[in-house]
């Protein structure tokens, strides 16, 4: 497997394998398929000419799938294919955290995707790509609705996807990023009907915003902390990136 684009609602698998073949008739095992593929998306594409689909199925293995091809070939050889397909039981997530410095004047920010791998297949070495939306894989043109325009985010190396497990992949980092601070007084309320009342004393309000100058962020949980004299963090609060 060489591409895991994950959506919303499904995975689309990409690959690429080889067949030693001979003229004439051949048959031909695509193994190791999830139990949860899409069996009317996959779609095999021999890279050479000369070979021609006869007749093929899925048959269950072990709790995974295999596709046996039965094709007709004019030429001996070595022949690479290519093949695609949907299948369910692999999810994405994203989250992030945030630490304010003791001074509140710089923020060290960290985002990971959270990967979820249902399936009983593992997938090594795979680049992976995220998409906000649904994959609408088995729709038809007229059945899209979505008016926005979909964000895909790319981790740029190759991992490891283990079968029936979860991995956390870090994907956005930044270091020391500035924070503007703005103090608001807000004197509103009970301050102004009785300002001899200590209880009353008016608000100060800490507003600390800061610029994301790194990429776009698909919408996440965040958790700010915030770093004490003595270097122990301490939560703020948990809000939606």
């Amino acid at each position: 497997t060489r591409r895991l684009t994950i959506y919303n609602d499904l995975a689309l698998v990409e690959g690429e394998s080889h067949f030693s073949i001979t003229r004439g008739s051949n048959s031909l095992t695509l193994s190791e398929l999830p139990a949860g593929i899409i069996e009317n998306s996959l779609l095999v594409t021999f890279l050479e000419e000369g070979t021609s689909f006869a007749e093929s199925k899925f048959e269950d293995v072990d709790n995974l799938k295999e596709f046996k091809m039965f094709v007709t070939s004019s030429v001996d050889g070595y022949m690479p294919l290519q093949y695609t397909y949907a299948t369910s039981g692999i999810s994405w997530e994203p989250f992030y955290m945030g630490e304010f410095s003791y001074e509140y004047d710089k923020l060290h920010f960290n985002g990971w995707f959270n990967v979820k791998n249902e399936t009983n297949l593992g997938f090594k070495g795979v680049s992976l790509v995220f998409s906000s939306q649904s994959s609408h894989l088995l729709n038809t043109q007229s059945e899209i609705q979505d008016t926005e325009k979909p964000l895909y985010f790319t981790v740029e190396r190759c991992v490891d996807l283990p079968e029936k497990k979860s991995i956390k992949v870090s994907w956005a980092s930044r270091s020391s990023v500035p924070v503007a601070k703005e103090y608001r007084l807000d004197l509103g309320g009970e301050f102004l009907k009785d300002q001899t009342n200590k209880s009353t004393d008016p608000l100060v309000d800490l507003w600390i915003s800061c610029e994301n100058g790194a990429r776009n962020l698909p919408k996440g949980p965040l958790i700010l902390y915030h770093r004490d004299k003595k270097g122990r963090n301490r939560a703020l609060t948990k809000t939606i990136l």
